[in-house]
């Protein structure tokens, strides 16, 4: 919260603060857990190609998806939301823009499938595009097949152990906290 990283409304913003001034940690957490974006990693600015080419955006990603709020060129915001579900494969870019040059740019680009069966290639351009991924793939590695629409191939040449990739373990009824005291926070 103190990124800016979720968006709790006005009512969600007291709430935790005063769980938090009161040191109810068990019920902080519990309560943050449904904030929007809560468990979203945001990337730094960058820019995105959908629905225009090169629109600056703020991106997200977490568990069910990527979050993309983008700027228009009319200076509208809009929030759009690619369930992780639905991108059937994505592939991370670099390349120079010059041989002179030894900057190197990044982007990922995804392909996602819409409600009305259409896919379409979406990049977003960004440094950390290989951060992006490994999150992707590690929210596919532990999502259960079956909530999965499409048949998704995971392709890696490195194991997951040597990349710091870390599963999320969650107690044997989903309860994220359970086993856990106020006094281990």
């Amino acid at each position: 919260m103190r990124r800016g990283w979720s968006c709790p409304t006005e009512q969600q913003h007291q709430t935790l603060n005063a769980l938090l001034e009161t040191g109810q940690k068990r019920e902080f957490l519990e309560a943050a857990w449904h904030l929007k974006y809560y468990g979203y990693i945001q990337v730094d600015p960058c820019t995105c190609d959908y629905p225009e080419p090169d629109c600056p955006a703020v991106v997200r990603v977490g568990y069910e998806g990527i979050s993309c709020c983008i700027k228009l060129p009319s200076n509208q915001i809009q929030e759009d939301h690619f369930e992780i579900s639905r991108i059937k494969c994505w592939r991370v870019n670099m390349f120079s823009k010059s041989s002179i040059d030894d900057e190197v740019l990044l982007d990922l680009s995804f392909e996602y499938c819409f409600a009305n069966k259409s896919c379409k290639w979406i990049t977003i351009h960004t440094k950390q595009a290989f951060l992006i991924s490994m999150f992707m793939r590690q929210v596919l590695l532990e999502w259960p097949a079956k909530k999965c629409e499409n048949a998704i191939e995971i392709t890696c040449h490195s194991e997951p152990e040597q990349l710091g990739v870390r599963s999320k373990v969650i107690g044997s009824n989903g309860d994220v906290f359970e086993g856990i005291q106020d006094h281990d926070l």
